[in-house]
């Protein structure tokens, strides 16, 4: 039996009940009758008591977490459990079975296990990862105000639309641990011992933006078609037969079209003037395959460790300095990430959130899709991120990603389904997600199919590495015209056939069996010598106006 130490937080915000439409109403499920449906079918929840073994199980997994955060080096190998579950949260086991000739089929049996009493009274947490944002935010805020400082996807601002919240009493932060013996799952709690020892959460003063920002806001919205952002790697049409690599340093419309102006990499002895194209010149880094260095001798250096003045004098042998410079820049930066827009919120002392980050080529925010490495190279799955944590020990960085993972479903379309109203929409995918799905629905309908499209939840507040993360996200009506052609698309939509764009994108492992591992202080140090010392990256509606204008100059 394994011994373990109990842990409360003193402060809750639970409630249970919350306004809605000026009443309140119970803060909890709506069908508890176990009594089955005409059809034989159940369908009811469950309260768990505090010593049933899922109960149990959610208090291990709180209480290890928060004591892993808060409780410091010298509780290391110490096993916890949270005494109870703050005031007014309650588990809610939902159990479902679905009917066969008339009676419940225990084939179909399935049970789904919630957290009610949020606040807000709209959110239910799906697992212990879910809700443990929050739970760190009890332990920890001084400020008591969980709408700006907890990062639970309740509160998060940048999730907060519309809530009635009732704001939570004033009451002491401490959270005290005693050690205990914890029972199999028909004990009601932990076995106090004689020793107890106090840990005090470690207040942070938050510095909390309240909302996305402007250049964030853009690129999270359906409407915008800019494929690619400031600071990503491209492809681009030297305008002969030829691609080359570049960064992007602006994009703006002029005449009515969208354009971007590029960096073109290179070697640091030579650097070719900044171009601009347009959307169909242009093509995602993970669009394509990286090619070897045209030099041979080159092959198995890294960018930085290349004699650049002795290549250019051929040294090396026949080749082409440019191109092989743009290569190996290329490979060092997708090797390479940085992170941005730093927030403040309460958590580990080595912890720190951010707003986004530059992971190898591309970019990518919190709140958006990134697609994720799958159990086969067809199987189509994504993280909706919710955090970037970046952890720093011993000047060591490690950044987990956090959030909700789903897979790309295809099923017969169902009865209910041909009435379009009847379409569902799932409220915790981005809103370019959902626009996605919808468009890839419309197309199935339209050309007379039966096939039905959607996102499953597999895994909700799951935490993954950086090597996890195969690249961005994109839309299949935004991406595919480009990389398949207009024409092949079109007789795609026509047929109802349209392929996802995942499909015909590189992982970032790909890139010449390389992966993102090292930290640069911002994306200028991740590009180097590739390109002139004074290159300025436009940060979009986030940077002064001026920046954002291409140069009538450029080519």
């Amino acid at each position: 039996m394994a011994r373990f130490t109990t842990v409360s937080v003193a402060r809750s915000d639970g409630r249970s009940e919350y306004l809605h439409n000026g009443s309140l109403v119970p803060n909890e499920p709506p069908r508890k009758d176990e009594t089955p449906g005409p059809d034989g079918s159940i369908d009811f929840y469950l309260k768990l008591q505090e010593n049933d073994p899922t109960t149990l199980d959610w208090k291990r997994k709180l209480g290890g977490m928060l004591m892993k955060d808060i409780g410091g080096s010298e509780h290391a190998g110490t096993n916890f459990i949270l005494a109870e579950l703050p005031k007014d949260y309650v588990l809610w086991q939902h159990r479902r079975v679905k009917a066969k000739n008339g009676k419940a089929n225990p084939d179909t049996a399935r049970q789904d296990t919630y957290l009610y009493g949020h606040p807000n009274g709209k959110g239910r947490f799906r697992s212990a990862q879910e809700f443990y944002p929050h739970l760190l935010w009890l332990a920890c805020d001084q400020e008591n105000n969980c709408f700006l400082n907890c990062s639970c996807k309740y509160c998060y601002p940048d999730r907060k639309v519309g809530t009635e919240a009732v704001k939570p009493e004033q009451s002491e932060i401490v959270s005290k641990p005693s050690e205990g013996r914890a029972e199999p799952p028909r004990a009601a709690s932990a076995t106090p011992l004689a020793k107890e020892a106090a840990i005090k959460a470690r207040p942070r003063t938050p510095q909390i933006v309240n909302s996305k920002t402007a250049e964030q806001q853009l690129d999270s919205n359906p409407a915008n078609d800019f494929i690619y952002r400031q600071g990503e790697i491209v492809w681009f049409s030297k305008r002969t037969s030829a691609w080359g690599l570049a960064v992007v340093l602006k994009r703006n419309m002029q005449n009515n079209e969208r354009q971007y102006l590029l960096q073109p990499l290179s070697h640091p002895l030579n650097y070719p003037a900044a171009v601009v194209r347009d959307r169909d010149s242009i093509r995602p880094w993970l669009a394509w395959s990286v090619p070897h260095p045209t030099i041979a001798q080159l092959r198995e250096l890294t960018f930085d460790q290349v004699p650049w003045d002795r290549v250019v004098n051929g040294e090396f042998g026949k080749g082409d300095a440019e191109v092989d410079g743009s290569i190996l820049a290329a490979k060092s930066i997708n090797e390479s990430y940085s992170l941005f827009d730093r927030v403040d919120l309460p958590t580990a002392p080595t912890d720190v959130h951010y707003k986004g980050m530059f992971l190898g080529g591309e970019k990518i925010w919190v709140g958006e899709p990134v697609r994720l490495m799958g159990r086969t190279k067809d199987e189509i799955v994504i993280l909706v991120v919710n955090q970037m944590i970046e952890r720093v020990i011993d000047e060591t960085s490690a950044v987990t990603i956090v959030g909700d993972i789903y897979k790309f479903i295809e099923m017969p379309m169902p009865a209910e389904y041909e009435d379009r109203q009847n379409w569902p929409v799932n409220e915790d995918l981005p809103v370019r997600v959902n626009a996605d799905l919808n468009f890839r629905n419309q197309v199935s309908a339209d050309a007379g199919g039966n096939t039905w499209c959607e996102w499953r939840l597999l895994e909700p507040m799951a935490r993954k590495g950086l090597n996890d993360i195969k690249g961005r996200w994109y839309e299949t009506k935004l991406l595919l015209p480009t990389l398949r052609g207009q024409a092949i698309f079109d007789q795609d939509v026509q047929a109802g056939t349209v392929s996802d764009a995942s499909l015909f994108m590189n992982s970032r492992g790909e890139v010449l069996g390389s992966r993102p591992g090292v930290r640069k202080k911002n994306r200028l140090a991740t590009l180097g010598g590739a390109v002139p010392s004074d290159t300025k990256i436009s940060r979009g509606l986030d940077g002064p106006p001026e920046d954002n204008i291409i140069p009538a100059q450029a080519q």
